[in-house]
Parts: C-alpha cells; structure tokens; sequence
C-alpha cells in the first residue's frame, strides 16, 4: 500500500506520517521505485552539476566530466584514462569543441608549465659570452637556478675554467 502511495505522488514523509512510521522505513520499502529516478532519470534533472570546478553529467548511470562526453562524441569513441581534454581559453565550464584539445598526459603538464612559472623567472646571462639566456617559460624553477651558459661550448669553457681556477679565458 505504501509503494503504491508513492507512486502516486505522495512523498517519503507524507507516506510515513500515513502509516505511522519514519520517512526514511519508506524509502527502504520504495527503493526500488526511487532510486531509478537518481540523475538523468530525474524529473527534477537539470543537466548535471559542477564538481571541482567542471561540469559534471550523468552518462550511462555514471558521473562524468562534460568536456570528455563532448569530445568523445566529436571522435566517435570512448577516451582512454591517459587523454586529457583540454580548454584552451581556460574556462572549464565552456565545453565548446572548438575550446576543447585532446592531449596525453605529457603533452597536457608541457601545456601548463609554462604559465605555472611565467613572470617567476627572469632571462639572464651567459657566464662566459654574457649573452642573453632568455627564459621560454619552459624551465623548472629548479633547473633554471642551475642553467649558468647558453650553450655547450659555452659550459665547456666555464667547466675548465673551474677546473683551473682561471678567472677567465676570454681576454
């Protein structure tokens, strides 16, 4: 009697209070009704929700990024764990194709490097010819604090010079 009560359009609560019980002994008997009307099956379902800063739908009965569904549709297959699709114009939730690029893993972190560390380092230069060593945003902070030459003749010499303690070769 219950389950019919729901499907009639009687809440949990309502269908509780009717038989003297608490809403959530209801939803326990009605499960099997209820639960087929989580996410896209939902009258109440409005086209998914954002998590993380992504938009996030039902597909299959399970949560996934939009921007994967857009671009798994545009290939016409299913994306493997190791593609990343990315926003070019860095707003997550615009999810036109034409804002979205496929990349691997790699080719994704090469992408982000750059603008993680833009404006951090400065060019510098060369400790032997003293030119510049302009910084292309593709270094590590790290590994930019060891680059001393800009070029391997140029490492050469200051490694001898090192080596010998001589304070310059080029005179």
């Amino acid at each position: 009697m219950a389950r019919e009560l729901y499907k009639k359009g009687y809440t949990t609560v309502e269908v509780g209070k009717m038989f003297n019980v608490h809403n959530s002994t209801i939803y326990r008997w009605c499960k099997d009704i209820i639960r087929p009307q989580l996410g896209e099956n939902s009258p109440n379902y409005k086209g998914g929700c954002i998590v993380g800063g992504y938009k996030v739908v039902y597909s299959n009965g399970k949560l996934k990024r939009e921007n994967r569904l857009v671009m798994e549709k545009y290939l016409g297959r299913e994306l493997t764990s190791n593609e990343i699709v990315h926003h070019i114009n860095r707003n997550t939730l615009d999810n036109d194709i034409k804002n979205l690029k496929l990349l691997s893993v790699g080719e994704h972190r090469k992408e982000h490097i750059g603008e993680r560390y833009k404006g951090e380092l400065q060019d510098k230069c060369c400790e032997i010819c003293k030119e510049l060593i302009p910084n292309k945003n593709a270094h590590h902070p790290c590994e930019w604090e060891k680059i001393k030459t800009c070029s391997k003749s140029c490492a050469a010499k200051l490694g001898k010079e090192r080596k010998h303690g001589i304070q310059s070769i080029i005179s």
